[in-house]
């Protein structure tokens, strides 16, 4: 069978099954959606980033660089967070810092005990060779 012919019977066939659809389908009709109700934006809600965030893994955040051509970003883990310094010339891919011991040293610092892989970091900066971190504790007393 020819092209021609093929095209000209598909066409029919169409043309004969189009009645057959359904009339929700027609383009005339308004989209009118259901009133949506306080489940529907619970249920919604719990795909927002809060609710999200602790299941994804390996997600980095913007780097800072420093002078010396190095950088450093926070990536989420499985436990919660740690910072990464990356040397891109050499492949290097190291802990930016002693994250326990900078948590110790929160906690005898402000009183409660601080989580390693959830430090009140609120700023970094990379202006020099070295690391600036900001931390954000609240101190008892």
């Amino acid at each position: 069978m020819s092209l021609p012919r093929v095209a000209a019977l598909l066409l029919v066939l169409v043309s004969l099954a189009a009645p057959a659809l359904p009339s929700s389908l027609s383009a005339q009709q308004p989209f009118a959606p259901a009133a949506l109700t306080a489940q529907d934006y619970a249920r919604a809600e719990r795909f927002l980033a809060p609710s999200t965030e602790p299941l994804i893994h390996g997600v980095a955040s913007a780097p800072t660089w420093l002078s010396d051509g190095r950088a450093w970003y926070r990536v989420s883990t499985e436990a919660g967070g740690a910072y990464i310094l990356v040397a891109p010339g050499t492949g290097s891919r190291v802990p930016a810092f002693d994250h326990d011991r900078l948590a110790a040293a929160l906690g005898e610092a402000s009183g409660p005990t601080s989580d390693a892989t959830a430090l009140p970091v609120r700023s970094r900066s990379g202006d020099g060779p070295g690391i600036t971190v900001t931390l954000a504790v609240q101190v008892d007393g």
